[in-house]
């Protein structure tokens, strides 16, 4: 099978110098689309003060670490296989079938971005983290220098073990500053990480 292309499009810079011995390539971020309004989903999925979305992965061992030290701050996980996982699996809340993701978050307290270990690795900005934060609430993100670069002080960075729970007991202490983030991520997003603003760029 020969392909003949024009050009790549990756959203995953580290591949440019590899397509580029091919055909001329350039480096899009995602974005995302907002379909309808985001609004808060059934009270099934509130009412836990942190909520994490993604599936489990044995290969990820830095993601399910993170997890474990985010168990104690009343965590809410949802994807698929957590009930394979011998101390998280208490936390498994299921999957969404049918609900947006962003409604999730919506219905949130303070989203848990624990990302893959891979997506790390690559410097990968995916759509979900986007997704998070335009529904405005705080995010608490895996620190990687691609995401940091993006994304600056509209969201809280963990790099250290223990960088949760001194997170949470600040967002707890201080409603107007949890306010504040959210919106502020929520405004970047909209202003910056929209299909419309890729278009245009």
């Amino acid at each position: 099978l020969r392909l003949h292309v024009d050009g790549y499009l990756s959203a995953v810079k580290h591949f440019v110098p590899f397509l580029e011995r091919f055909a001329p390539t350039r480096y899009v971020l995602l974005g995302i689309d907002l379909f309808e309004k985001p609004t808060a989903t059934s009270k099934v999925y509130m009412g836990s003060a942190l909520t994490f979305l993604g599936d489990y992965e044995e290969d990820s061992p830095e993601q399910i670490e993170l997890l474990l030290q985010a168990s104690s701050q009343n965590l809410a996980i949802y994807g698929e296989r957590w009930d394979e996982h011998p101390d998280l699996a208490r936390y498994w809340r299921g999957s969404l079938p049918g609900v947006v993701t962003i409604s999730l978050f919506v219905s949130s307290s303070v989203v848990l971005g624990a990302v893959k270990d891979i997506q790390r690795r690559l410097g990968v900005i995916d759509q979900q983290i986007l997704e998070a934060m335009v529904a405005g609430k705080p995010l608490l993100l895996t620190a990687y220098p691609e995401a940091e670069d993006l994304l600056g002080d509209s969201v809280l960075w963990l790099r250290s073990p223990g960088d949760v729970a001194e997170h949470m007991k600040t967002l707890r202490s201080d409603p107007k500053f949890r306010e504040d983030l959210g919106q502020r991520a929520q405004a970047l997003v909209r202003s910056r990480h929209l299909f419309d603003n890729r278009v245009e760029d």
